[in-house]
């Protein structure tokens, strides 16, 4: 009795080795929680149309437990040339992932002279998520989206999961807190050889959906989608007004909501 008591004094007066979660920032393991709570729930699409592949995505940021920090947060980046990103879960895991895709295309292109595949870079985001789930577990929250058109005039959509999934998608994809509302838009709606026009009214119609029925992802009335295109000539983002256009003409076909009216008098407006 007097030794198991002895032993316990000791191991409790022995530093223990800290968690590998507190080593990822200098600030400490607080640092991490309050980081971590900055999530990005969110609803991200990609699609195919006839002449390329369309990105949507919310912009709300929400953090610290049900607190809204941005309705205007930006989740499609540009990484190539050739290739969009588009991530939802973590904030810091996102922009984390973002640059390290962006990064390394950058030298490739520098070193090579030619554009890195998108399956080059859906393959090296697959292995760093991979390794930043093993170190990190749960708290490492990424799901991303990358599409891109290679120099051969291919496209390649691709879902990536934290763990270091990859999978290319057939015709399209969605996921975040609201993919499954938006898959199930996706499914009734798309059709293939459509035109970019269509393929927005599409999008955004999943997005409204999202909206409607998850916490998580913004409603479309409130903060307005961003979308980008990219084609074979590279990526195009898509005006807040050509977007704005596409929503109104999805709420047209809803149940009278609030702020139709005055979003069709900003439709009004722009035109």
């Amino acid at each position: 009795m007097h030794r198991d008591l002895v032993e316990r004094i000791v191991r409790m007066s022995v530093p223990q080795k800290p968690e590998p979660l507190a080593r990822a920032t200098p600030h400490g393991r607080m640092s991490v929680q309050r980081h971590a709570r900055r999530r990005s729930s969110t609803t991200i699409i990609g699609l195919r149309y006839a002449d390329g592949i369309l990105c949507v995505a919310d912009r709300k940021m929400s953090g610290y437990w049900f607190r809204i920090m941005s309705m205007d947060f930006q989740k499609i980046y540009t990484v190539s040339p050739i290739s969009v990103l588009m991530g939802s879960g973590s904030v810091v895991s996102l922009q984390q992932a973002e640059r390290y895709v962006r990064r390394t295309a950058k030298q490739f292109l520098m070193q090579a002279k030619v554009p890195m595949s998108t399956e080059g870079q859906a393959a090296l985001l697959a292995e760093w998520c991979e390794l930043q789930f093993m170190w990190l577990g749960e708290w490492f929250s990424f799901f991303g989206i990358l599409a891109g058109f290679d120099t051969d005039g291919t496209s390649h959509l691709y879902a990536i999961e934290q763990d270091g999934c990859k999978i290319e998608e057939a015709q399209y994809y969605a996921t975040g807190s609201g993919g499954f509302e938006a898959t199930a838009v996706l499914d009734q709606r798309w059709e293939k050889d459509m035109n970019l026009a269509h393929a927005l009214h599409i999008g955004v119609d999943a997005q409204y959906q999202a909206g409607c029925r998850d916490s998580g992802s913004s409603d479309v009335r409130l903060a307005i989608p961003s979308a980008a295109a990219i084609t074979k000539d590279g990526v195009q983002p898509i005006s807040e007004a050509y977007v704005l256009q596409a929503l109104a003409s999805v709420l047209a076909l809803k149940p009278s909501k609030p702020l139709k009216t005055a979003l069709a008098l900003a439709v009004a407006g722009l035109s």
